[in-house]
């Protein structure tokens, strides 16, 4: 028992949660990560396909690789000012891939 307990504590988070999120947002997405404390990391659009910037994901998926806290991606499938549909399953599969929820 006490090595299962030690072996919790050392895996609990000691950071703060830090959430990915597009600047397509809307803010009653955003809210609730402000009011918790998160660090809220944006990620913009690419200006010549009007989609999310992908490689700036993974940069900051990248940067956050050690952090000692949850890592937790929030994006629209789609704006519903310009249209633009995110791809939700590669978004997925970066965040997985880089232990974010």
């Amino acid at each position: 028992y006490s090595k299962f307990k030690k072996k919790k504590q050392e895996e609990m988070h000691t950071e703060p949660p830090v959430v990915f999120a597009s600047v397509m947002e809307h803010n009653s997405n955003l809210l609730p990560w402000r009011e918790s404390g998160a660090t809220i990391e944006f990620i913009n659009i690419d200006e010549t396909t009007g989609e999310l910037n992908y490689d700036e994901l993974i940069s900051l998926l990248t940067k956050y690789k050690g952090y000692n806290g949850l890592k937790i991606g929030t994006f629209s499938a789609g704006s519903n000012i310009t249209g633009t549909l995110n791809d939700v399953d590669y978004i997925a599969y970066l965040l997985h891939l880089n232990n974010a929820l």
